[in-house]
């Protein structure tokens, strides 16, 4: 999954107060305020960008426990075991911060989803103003050949997207946007 949009200018809104703050001379009455009100305006910048990042990894680990319950079904793992491997499976950053504390998986256990797993994608879609969809779809070879989908759907709130999924339903005119976890394409 990717990085929010949002980040990079709200850090960037961040430093330019914070070097507005460094320059400031003025010790009047009206430049302690300036001053002051500079400093709750970074504290609120900072403020949203923390929450941003901390709703949109909300998101990625609502994705995970998706995925590892799902194919928990698949292999007989428990989705505690395989929710480490996927992170790892799937090599996204985003979702690196919600395994730093687990010991890393076993090497074995990735590499057999490695040859499981097919493909594994996750489309929102944002079909009218106030709804929205996260599908997550994992398509998988379990007991032999034949190639074998499961699909799950959640209904949310146009609010619940990521930010960057956000930003996509409010600056185009497609409805829905897709990413493919694993196998990463180039």
């Amino acid at each position: 999954m990717s990085e929010s949009p949002v980040g990079p200018v709200l850090d960037s809104a961040g430093a330019y107060l914070k070097r507005a703050l460094d320059l400031r001379q003025d010790e009047t009455l009206g430049g302690r305020v300036i001053t002051f009100g500079m400093r709750l305006l970074g504290d609120l910048v900072k403020q949203v960008a923390d929450d941003v990042a901390s709703q949109d990894l909300a998101e990625v680990a609502l994705v995970y426990d998706v995925l590892s319950s799902q194919l928990a079904t698949v292999t007989g793992r428990l989705p505690d075991e395989l929710y480490p491997a996927l992170v790892e499976l799937c090599d996204d950053s985003a979702a690196r911060p919600l395994v730093a504390r687990v010991p890393r998986p076993q090497p074995a256990l990735v590499a057999s989803l490695r040859a499981l797993v097919l493909r594994i994608r996750v489309t929102y879609g944002w079909p009218k103003a106030t709804d929205a969809t996260r599908v997550v779809q994992v398509m998988h070879r379990a007991g032999g050949a034949k190639v074998m989908a499961i699909t799950v759907e959640h209904s949310m709130s146009r609010d619940d997207l990521p930010a960057h999924v956000r930003g996509l339903a409010f600056t185009t005119t497609e409805r829905s946007a897709s990413f493919q976890l694993f196998p990463r394409s180039s």
